[in-house]
């Protein structure tokens, strides 16, 4: 199992440059939206927001995150690896291998989660030395949100991954988990979106927004544990959807 890792890992390693120059992108710009917000144009355009009665300090802060959680979404690199194997006819070569069905969905799993882990310790130094210079955002709110977040994306890969060994290609299966979670968004707020559509008068209701935002930055733990029943799920239907292929993936 570990050399299947380490397989994956060499396999990705083309993309080794992109990923530290959107390491280096996401520190560079969040640096200089901190700096402007401090002392440049964007100070002024905060002070605007802040007397139309939008609370400036979440706008900015959802902005700051928004480029922070790019390192942790390179995890979904990891699907090309499911094209990488399939052109080199790899398959074949695993299934001959003396691994069993478990190690070899348990490799790619483990894979994904050692991106996220990555992602997550390179945006927690980041979040400290922000938090640091700017009162934008919290340290402990911010490290909780990522780990939020970054479980999330484990989420939404885990399926990804899942649905690559029961042959899907990656070209839909990326697009499926995100239709689903629109698709139960939808049907959670349905009501809000029609009182929203129909009021004559209509105002946008945040405060599910917020609620979601509060639980990220405080609760972290339930969206962990949530990812982790999450992926043993998956986890479990991969190895049932391997042995049912005989071994073919």
């Amino acid at each position: 199992m570990k050399g299947l890792i380490i397989k994956d890992l060499l396999c990705l390693k083309k993309q080794l440059m992109t990923y530290i120059y959107i390491v280096c992108g996401v520190i560079a710009v969040a640096f200089m939206f901190v700096l402007s917000t401090k002392y440049g144009n964007l100070a002024d355009v905060a002070k605007s927001i802040e007397e139309s009665g939008i609370d400036v300090k979440l706008v900015l802060k959802i902005m700051i995150m928004f480029f922070m959680v790019l390192p942790v979404a390179c995890m979904s690199n990891v699907s090309d690896l499911f094209e990488y194997d399939k052109s080199a006819s790899f398959y074949k070569v695993a299934a001959s291998m003396p691994v069993s069905a478990g190690k070899r969905v348990l490799s790619r799993f483990l894979t994904i989660i050692a991106f996220a882990v990555l992602g997550i310790g390179i945006d927690t130094v980041i979040a400290a030395v922000i938090s640091g210079v700017s009162d934008i955002i919290v340290f402990s709110k911010c490290v909780c949100s990522l780990i939020s977040i970054a479980s999330c994306l484990l989420m939404y890969m885990s399926a990804v991954n899942t649905l690559n060994f029961f042959g899907i290609t990656p070209m839909y299966s990326t697009f499926i988990p995100i239709i689903a979670a629109a698709v139960a968004a939808f049907a959670i707020n349905f009501k809000k979106i029609v009182r929203f559509l129909t009021s004559e008068d209509p105002v946008m209701d945040s405060s599910s927004f917020r609620k979601l935002v509060e639980a990220f930055e405080s609760r972290c733990y339930i969206v962990v544990l949530i990812a982790a029943v999450f992926l043993a799920a998956c986890y479990f239907i991969s190895v049932a959807a391997i042995k049912r292929k005989r071994g073919a993936a």
